[in-house]
C-alpha cells in the first residue's frame, strides 16, 4: 500500500469515527438523502419595456397585442400606444415571415410585434 492510499483511509476513519461520535449522529443518518428532495426553481424577473414612438408606430397608434407570435394569430387584447409600459420575460421569437416577436407579462398577456431581421426597433426600455 503506498502512503498516499494509507493517508486517505486513516483520514476517512477519523472523518467517520470523529463524526459520528461528537456529533451524535449514526450511520443512517449520515448516508440516508433528505426526504424531500423538491425545489424550487427561481422565477424570472419581469423586465419594465415600453413601445417606441417610431414613425410607423406613431401613425399606426402602436401594436397590438397578440395572442401568438405571428400576424396571423389572433388578437388578443388592445395593443399599446407609443411610450406605454407593459412587463416581458425578455422571451423574444422570430417568425417564418422574419418578424421578432416579445413575449408581454402584464398588464395584459400576449405577444407584441418588436422588429424584424436581426433587430429589435418598437421596444424599449423604460425610463
Amino acid at each position: 500500500m503506498n502512503i498516499q492510499k494509507a493517508h486517505w483511509i486513516f483520514v476517512s476513519a477519523l472523518v467517520v469515527g470523529c463524526g459520528i461520535d461528537s456529533f451524535g449522529m449514526t450511520n443512517a443518518a449520515i448516508a440516508a438523502p433528505p426526504k424531500d428532495t423538491s425545489m424550487e426553481l427561481a422565477q424570472a424577473t419581469p423586465v419594465c419595456r415600453r413601445i417606441l414612438p417610431t414613425p410607423t408606430l406613431v401613425q399606426t397608434n402602436g401594436v397590438l397585442l397578440r395572442s401568438g407570435p405571428s400576424r396571423t394569430s389572433k388578437i388578443a387584447g388592445v395593443g399599446y400606444a407609443p411610450l406605454q409600459k407593459f412587463d416581458t420575460l425578455r422571451k423574444t421569437v422570430k417568425s417564418s415571415d422574419g418578424l421578432i416577436w416579445l413575449e408581454v407579462t402584464a398588464p395584459r398577456a400576449g405577444w407584441v410585434w418588436a422588429g424584424s431581421g436581426n433587430k429589435i426597433t418598437n421596444i424599449g426600455n423604460c425610463l
